[in-house]
C-alpha cells in the first residue's frame, strides 16, 4: 500500500467520523423542532454509528501504518 492510498483512506476515515458528528449535532439542535421524535433518534443514532465507525477506521489504519514502518522501515511509509 502507498502512501498516498494512506492518505486517501485516512481522508475517507476522518469524513466518516465528522460526518457523524455533524449528524449527533443536528440531531440535538432539532430536539426543541416539530420534527419526529423518531426521526431525530434515527438521525442521533446514524450519526453515533459514523462517528465511531470513522474513528475505529481511523485508529486501525494508524495501527497497520506503524506495522507496516516496523516491518519495511520508515523509507515509504
Amino acid at each position: 500500500m502507498t502512501r498516498r492510498k494512506l492518505k486517501l483512506y485516512s481522508i475517507f476515515d476522518l469524513t466518516i467520523a465528522v460526518v457523524g458528528v455533524a449528524l449527533c449535532v443536528l440531531a440535538l439542535s432539532l430536539l426543541n423542532s416539530a420534527l419526529p421524535f423518531e426521526l431525530l433518534v434515527l438521525l442521533g443514532l446514524m450519526g453515533v454509528i459514523m462517528a465511531v465507525l470513522g474513528t475505529s477506521l481511523f485508529i486501525d489504519l494508524i495501527q497497520f501504518r506503524s506495522e507496516l514502518r516496523k516491518m519495511f522501515g520508515s523509507g515509504q511509509y
